[in-house]
């Protein structure tokens, strides 16, 4: 079996939540960019969370909470909360500056790909990053592919994003065998509505 890690981002229902950690998803996003059709408030957020962890699922999963044009103020709430294993921010959103926070805290860096790259020009220090399509208006979720072969030579560990689904995130595997996959718009009916079906048949098609 293919051990390729999985995020699911954009999780906003309690029941998809589950349904991911029951499935192995590796990884839960929740968006906290007030831009997106997948933003969930910190309130919101931690009642599906805390609800989630009462139920001791024996499956290993962690969460992370999304920053793109979200307030300082909503940031540090979100950090200071204690529920998230880490911090994903979009490179391209300056308002967003990591040094304000505790250096105690696990950042993933997630960058728009416009051009075809190589590990010197990832000058993050990061064990994790995601490697996006480039839209400098969005937080990701675009549904846009970016061409694959412009990080073809990216060695360093990384989730591959940007316009996967069910029938390509195979074929993305076969080409670059990256750590992990990330998917929002590719297993969702509608903007921030998730299909259990879509997201169980990208796991199978991940995994294969």
């Amino acid at each position: 079996m293919n051990n390729v890690k999985i995020k699911i981002c954009g999780i906003k229902e309690y029941d998809t939540a589950v349904f991911c950690i029951e499935n192995s998803v590796d990884f839960l996003g929740f968006n906290f960019s007030p831009t997106s059709s997948r933003f969930i408030s910190l309130k919101d957020s931690e009642i599906l969370i805390n609800n989630i962890y009462k139920n001791n699922y024996q499956n290993k999963f962690e969460i992370i909470g999304l920053f793109f044009k979200t307030s300082e103020d909503v940031i540090f709430d979100v950090i200071k909360s204690g529920l998230f294993n880490s911090f994903q921010y979009v490179v391209h959103d300056y308002s967003f500056n990591r040094n304000l926070y505790d250096n105690k805290n696990s950042f993933i860096p997630q960058i728009g790909i416009e051009n075809e790259i190589t590990d010197s020009d990832l000058n993050y220090n990061d064990e994790l990053l995601i490697l996006d399509s480039f839209n400098k208006s969005l937080g990701g979720g675009s549904g846009s592919v970016f061409p694959w072969q412009n990080i073809k030579n990216i060695k360093r560990r990384y989730l591959l994003a940007g316009g996967l689904n069910p029938d390509n995130v195979s074929s993305a595997i076969e080409s670059l065998n990256p750590y992990g996959v990330d998917v929002a718009s590719g297993v969702e009916d509608s903007p921030g509505i998730k299909n259990h079906d879509k997201i169980r048949r990208f796991i199978e098609n991940a995994r294969r």
